[in-house]
């Protein structure tokens, strides 16, 4: 009964469990407090903004072909599907036109990523590559802003 002889020590160690058991009770809030700002955040759904973009870019890359390659009509939007392929450093992730007139095959490749060595990055990279060519063409040919019936958010952007 240590405790009986040194009635401070007993208090100080009621002090610092308290302290750690206080500290621990934080770490464990702090952590479902990220969990939940993780589960609110909604993330981007890579496939299907790759297949948003490459539907806006069917039509201006198609109207691009030279005259010796077989173009299709740009009318006809083709169901298109993202797929990955490949094992080891040679997976690529790539856009396939499906049922398409005049494509030798059943499925046809629209546009497709490099090799890499992840899912993951070959997917991204099939995104990135999608806004690139989203971004050179964007004032060019496809899209059109009416700057005269531009309407500004503050601090978010313009609808028309």
């Amino acid at each position: 009964m240590d405790w009986l002889d040194n009635p401070g020590k007993l208090g100080q160690e009621i002090k610092t469990a308290i302290k750690i058991a206080q500290e621990d009770e934080r770490k464990v809030i702090v952590a479902q407090a990220g969990k939940h700002e993780e589960q609110e955040e909604r993330p981007l759904d890579v496939r299907e903004q790759t297949l948003a973009n490459a539907r806006a870019l069917w039509p201006v890359l198609e109207a691009k072909k030279p005259a010796h390659v077989p173009s299709r009509s740009i009318k006809a939007l083709p169901e298109m599907e993202v797929l990955v392929v490949g094992t080891g450093t040679t997976i690529f992730a790539a856009v396939v036109r499906n049922n398409l007139p005049g494509c030798p095959e059943s499925k046809c490749i629209f546009m497709r990523s490099d090799h890499t060595d992840t899912v993951k990055k070959s997917v991204q990279m099939l995104l990135e590559l999608t806004m690139v060519l989203l971004n050179k063409e964007f004032y060019k040919t496809y899209f059109r802003e009416q700057h005269d019936a531009q309407i500004r958010v503050e601090g978010k952007g313009f609808y028309y």
